[in-house]
């Protein structure tokens, strides 16, 4: 698998140790939506090791100086959702697929629509068709992922490389919304593709030629592959 850039440059650490395809998991969870399930620990999730300490104490809350590992599990094999889609599929299409990381409360001021910290791009093949699962770790190591774009981390950062450190970036949120310690902010981690099924039309007034015009596109959808969220607390 090879990584695209999406919003940011960073690297992302995929998987470690070995390949997630077609494997089941005691952890992995499918909601009534058909979306997938993360789970979140202070300590790193390697592959194929669900039975250490990392995996059996994961959590939900984190707090002051932690960072956050993610393993999130797909609800079905990658290549299923290839399916989706009557008119175009980022998968088919050479897109790939998408993750986001975001805060979902409270939204930063000007925030539009989701507040997404951050976001990556993943290129997809057939290789890629069994994939049920994958790693994210957000925070200050050294390969992280979700780092953050170099304009915001001009104001939401204070690391060279760009990594969300999620306690200083916890703390500017609650500076910027005037809120009191202890403070706790909600972020999510999502993946998705996205799909088209319909043709949007929406006619236009062209005041240049005084006539209408009518533009055609695609409804780009996300379908969500896997979703979970976490609080992280600063004191």
């Amino acid at each position: 698998m090879r990584i695209l850039s999406f919003l940011v440059a960073g690297a992302a650490l995929v998987l470690a140790g070995g390949s997630a395809h077609a494997q089941s998991s005691r952890y992995a969870q499918v909601d009534s939506d058909g979306v997938g399930n993360c789970i979140f620990s202070n300590q790193e999730l390697s592959y194929q090791q669900e039975g250490s300490a990392a995996y059996r104490n994961n959590k939900t809350e984190f707090s002051n100086g932690e960072n956050v590992h993610v393993r999130c599990y797909f609800a079905q094999p990658l290549g299923q959702y290839r399916s989706n889609g009557r008119l175009s599929n980022s998968l088919r299409d050479g897109r790939g697929y998408f993750v986001d990381f975001e805060l979902r409360d409270p939204a930063r001021p000007g925030s539009m629509g989701p507040d997404i910290v951050s976001g990556q791009h993943y290129d997809y093949d057939s290789s890629d068709a069994s994939m049920t699962q994958q790693r994210f770790d957000i925070g200050d190591m050294a390969d992280c992922d979700f780092r953050l774009p170099e304009s915001e981390n001009r104001r939401w950062g204070n690391s060279a490389s760009r990594c969300t450190d999620l306690n200083h970036f916890t703390r500017r949120v609650a500076e910027e919304a005037g809120a009191s310690l202890p403070f706790t902010a909600t972020y999510c981690v999502r993946v998705f593709m996205q799909f088209a099924d319909v043709i949007d039309e929406r006619r236009e007034f062209d005041s240049n030629t005084g006539s209408w015009r009518t533009s055609r596109a695609p409804r780009i959808m996300d379908h969500r592959i896997a979703e979970s969220c976490f609080d992280y607390t600063v004191r």
